[in-house]
């Protein structure tokens, strides 16, 4: 019987385990909560109170954002977070409400939540080389324009139009 019961939870680690996923799911390390996999912002705010609270007391520079309104070029960013991460909850909350501001449809953005080995569900942050988050990645047709890691080197909106400008 206690054969049959290990076999019978290997293969459902394993079918778990190998099924690609869609969205994030919340799960729970040493009881500590987290999202890991693909997440909508409006799952975010809504599971971690904190990511909202930043995102609405951050006040981006509106000069900036302005420019960042203005880049006509096709932008895709791929954003890894944890959310167990101190400065994933500042510096990415900072970044959704510049691309918010900003409304810029050119300008297109996926969330990644990542356990604390800092790996996801989708192997993307094998493909990205992700080792550190908050890590912003963009991209322009597949190739890499630039990154955003752990923080910004002056305000996020500063870095996002450093990297993005025409």
């Amino acid at each position: 019987m206690h054969r049959f019961t290990v076999l019978f939870v290997s293969v459902l680690s394993w079918i778990s385990c190998s099924a690609p996923r869609a969205s994030s799911h919340r799960v729970s390390v040493h009881g500590e909560d987290m999202l890991v996999g693909a997440i909508q912002q409006e799952e975010l705010f809504r599971t971690f109170e904190v990511f909202r609270e930043q995102y609405e007391a951050y006040m981006p520079d509106d000069s900036v954002v302005h420019m960042i309104a203005a880049v006509r070029r096709d932008i895709r960013v791929e954003a890894f977070l944890g959310t167990w991460c101190g400065e994933s909850r500042v510096h990415l909350s900072h970044f959704l409400k510049v691309m918010a501001r900003a409304g810029n449809s050119r300008i297109s953005y996926s969330l990644h939540g990542l356990d604390r080995t800092k790996k996801d569900p989708e192997g993307l942050t094998v493909t990205f080389h992700i080792t550190r988050v908050p890590t912003l990645v963009f991209l322009e047709g597949g190739r890499e324009l630039g990154r955003i890691t752990e923080y910004p080197e002056a305000r996020m909106e500063d870095d996002v139009y450093t990297i993005i400008k025409d």
